[in-house]
């Protein structure tokens, strides 16, 4: 599977973020219709961040339930020295096997 031409960011699923984002992050049957709307669009690829509030966990939750695990590719930012253990908690709070 190839990755998408557009990639969504995640942080506003995971935190409130944003200049003009007065009603902070969605509820997550908010973001479950975020997600799906992109995914009908096309889109498979998803950038987050461990620092992106609950976004990897939400992302993943969304993954397992559509059952979408080998359908989409995720992009995500790692800080600190540790980064086996970085990649290792992403991977799990995504619910996935590989960034």
């Amino acid at each position: 599977m190839h990755n998408s031409r557009l990639v969504l960011g995640t942080v506003q699923l995971g935190m409130d973020y944003g200049v003009n984002n007065a009603h902070g992050a969605p509820s997550t049957d908010e973001a479950f219709a975020i997600l799906d709307a992109a995914s009908v669009g096309g889109i498979n690829t998803f950038d987050t961040a461990a620092s992106y509030g609950a976004a990897e966990d939400i992302l993943g939750e969304w993954i397992s339930a559509r059952g979408l695990k080998n359908d989409m590719h995720v992009i995500t930012k790692i800080k600190g020295d540790d980064v086996t253990s970085e990649v290792a908690g992403s991977l799990a709070r995504l619910r996935i096997e590989r960034l």
